[in-house]
């Protein structure tokens, strides 16, 4: 019995091992997703359509459910997000991917990386498109103060977003942030009379 035990407990470890070994390429599937979607959304489409092939390329590259909006964001947003209006063309879409704070915190975290780091031209444009995903109802406008927050915005962060881009990407936001807070005071303001 002692013999089994340990060649059970030599077999366990070697499967473990084997685990460990394991590396999943998130992101290159996330990319490959991406383009996959990418090419679907070159025709037009319904917003029905767009989720199933979102929920298809997720499904079919192995990735989490939390990283649908990773997939379609990557997939429709590009350099011209603000030229072709293209928050309004997908919020539909974005409205039923974006279903929890969670969800809206990722987003806003996409964008910073899009605007910082893959359309750097658009770093000064950041507040523009929150300010369209808040219009759009897509963001609510306690999660975007909430990013302002230095130790939320941590923790959603992407790795790729330096410390000199957060700092350039806060600046940019600094307007949109008062005007919310401000917007929020009067409301306030107007109730209590």
């Amino acid at each position: 019995m002692a013999a089994n035990a340990a060649e059970q407990a030599a077999a366990d470890l070697a499967a473990a091992a084997a685990l460990e070994n394991l590396n999943v390429d998130d992101d290159g599937a996330i990319e490959s997703a991406v383009e996959s979607l990418t090419a679907f959304l070159s025709s037009p489409r319904s917003d029905a359509a767009i989720l199933d092939e979102v929920v298809k390329q997720q499904t079919n590259a192995a990735l989490l459910v939390g990283d649908r909006l990773a997939i379609f964001f990557g997939a429709a947003f590009t350099a011209q997000i603000l030229a072709v209006n293209e928050i309004a063309k997908y919020a539909r879409v974005l409205e039923k991917l974006v279903d929890s704070e969670r969800l809206q915190f990722q987003l806003i975290a996409l964008t910073e990386h899009f605007c910082a780091v893959k359309v750097p031209a658009l770093l000064h444009s950041f507040p523009v498109i929150l300010k369209l995903l808040y219009d759009e109802d897509v963001l609510a406008e306690d999660t975007i103060l909430s990013w302002s927050v230095d130790e939320t915005r941590k923790n959603y962060a992407h790795y790729e977003v330096t410390d000199a881009h957060a700092i350039a990407l806060k600046k940019a936001l600094t307007p949109f942030i008062d005007w919310l807070e401000n917007a929020e005071e009067e409301e306030s303001d107007e109730d209590d009379e």
